[in-house]
């Protein structure tokens, strides 16, 4: 006879677009530069859906809604007396706080230049089990107030401890590469008089073109705005923050909002009760 389960639904992937975000960039690869951009051309809410058991994944379902279904959500949330870009602003406003970049600065300040203005366009969240998890925000700066210039964009990411301090170790580790190289440009490697004149041009054009290899990585560690998951999602001692408390809130809302949409699309899941699930909703263990 077979036997049948059911699984609870776990929120792989979380992703909302407030803004259409159009964002090229230059990539160098072997062949030259090409550009690179990520587009979201319209306002969205989507997810991917995960069935367990035990560690092995049993269904995986993937929903966007956009247009017609987009606003539906956007209209049941107001029904319940909450308006999404305001929940999302105050979500960005505390996240904001915890980034020199992106802190709000003071009046006196505008004696130094114009102002740009940062709006929160997406928030992308990445709980897969058997990866690391992140959560991503895309935040568009503008010349003007009212949103219309765009300039460029921010990406904030909060990620768990252990890739953090991955990156960590690399950038040490690229310092180290970077002072012995140095030195063997400048001819002061220990071998460097045994060598002949032939081997050291060599020597040198090969540490030269790893040095801007590792010139560029380790700029490209430094101008990450990277910050620690466990500082939006992580459980607080001895209760959690203002911050954390913000973000849980905005994810559980966001969950059921999905959730119902889903039960209403989906035969799989029509029979679902969403009100018992978020009963048992829980955000997912970082490390």
């Amino acid at each position: 006879m077979s036997e049948i389960r059911y699984t609870l639904p776990y929120f792989s992937t979380l992703d909302v677009v407030l803004n259409e975000i159009k964002n090229s960039v230059q990539i160098k690869t072997s062949n030259g530069s090409v550009t690179y951009t990520e587009n979201e051309p319209k306002a969205k809410i989507s997810t991917k859906l995960t069935g367990w058991i035990g560690n092995v994944e049993t269904r995986s379902d993937n929903f966007s809604f956009v247009d017609q279904d987009y606003l539906d959500l956007v209209a049941a949330l107001e029904l319940q007396g909450i308006n999404i870009r305001t929940l999302m602003g105050n979500v960005f406003d505390k996240i904001a706080e915890t980034f020199p970049t992106t802190k709000e600065q003071n009046q006196v300040y505008s004696q130094l230049g114009p102002a740009v203005y940062m709006r929160l366009e997406k928030v992308s969240a990445v709980f897969e089990p058997a990866l690391p998890k992140h959560i991503k925000l895309i935040v568009g700066i503008y010349s003007d107030s009212e949103y219309t210039k765009i300039s460029s964009y921010l990406e904030l990411k909060f990620e768990e401890d252990s890739v953090i301090n991955a990156r960590n170790s690399e950038k040490a580790r690229l310092l180290l590469d970077k002072v012995a190289l140095e030195r063997t440009i400048t001819g002061q490697d220990l071998e460097w008089d045994e060598l002949s004149d032939t081997q050291k041009e060599q020597r040198v054009e090969m540490a030269q073109n790893s040095l801007k290899y590792v010139e560029q990585r380790i700029k490209s560690i430094e101008s990450e705005i990277v910050g620690k998951l466990s500082d939006l999602i992580g459980v607080g001692d001895p209760a959690d923050t203002e911050l954390q408390t913000t973000v849980k809130s905005f994810i559980g809302v966001l969950c059921s909002l999905v959730l119902t949409k889903v039960k209403e699309v989906s035969p799989d899941y029509n029979n679902i009760n969403v009100a018992a699930i978020m009963q048992n909703f829980t955000i997912p263990e970082i490390n």
